[in-house]
């Protein structure tokens, strides 16, 4: 085999000597494509999972609600989910004297824990509903767009359409369209009192009582 270009080396029979050694090419072939389909494999399995309901055992855990790993369940953590708990613990520490809950779940697994783990909860989830809703309405996007649905939506459409008949009567809201809702910007007022002491005033104060973590400093 000669190289294309004068003066260079033959890369590929040096590399591979394929003249000389074919069974050492096929071999290395066949690593190569063992090693590529086991990483195809692992993001495969990682893209189809998804978990039972609750009532069937929920998400698939690494370590129990409010416990703290062992070091062989530490290194299982980071090899499985890629992710070390004893920073997750540095966060959940720097936010815990707030209240609330504490999860993360990754590659399919949940990885820490901490908080109300009770099932269904009690308590609101306030913002945590905007997670659900995006994710709800970009499934609806898409299936308008693919002509899954029997009339298309879209981010541009007026919103007074899909609202209660009030929305309609108003002039101001009939101007409203989807996109100003999913992004926060359709000018409207709330209609909910913020808790005690108001929302601008919590943030502050956790801003001056709620040192940074270990981690980020």
């Amino acid at each position: 085999m000669k190289s294309a270009r004068p003066g260079k080396r033959d890369t590929v029979k040096s590399t591979f000597r394929i003249s000389s050694r074919p069974n050492a090419f096929l071999r290395r072939c066949g690593r190569l494509l063992f090693a590529t389909s086991c990483l195809c494999l692992s993001a495969t399995a990682h893209a189809q999972y998804f978990p039972p309901s609750e009532a069937s055992g929920g998400w698939r855990r690494l370590v129990s609600a409010n416990t703290t790993p062992t070091s062989t369940q530490k290194t299982n953590i980071r090899a499985t989910a890629g992710l070390d708990w004893d920073i997750l613990k540095q966060a959940w520490d720097a936010t815990s004297q707030y209240g609330g809950t504490f999860l993360v779940i990754r590659n399919g697994w949940i990885a820490a824990e901490w908080g109300q783990t009770a099932t269904p909860l009690s308590s609101g989830v306030a913002s945590c509903t905007k997670t659900f809703t995006s994710l709800a309405m970009h499934r609806m996007f898409e299936m308008g767009a693919d002509g899954s649905l029997a009339y298309p939506i879209t981010p541009e459409d007026l919103a007074y359409l899909y609202l209660p008949s009030s929305w309609g009567a108003d002039a101001t809201r009939r101007a409203i369209r989807l996109r100003h809702l999913m992004t926060m910007s359709s000018g409207l007022e709330p209609d909910d009192q913020p808790p005690s002491p108001s929302g601008t005033t919590t943030g502050y104060e956790q801003r001056l009582l709620a040192p940074p973590p270990p981690c980020a400093q």
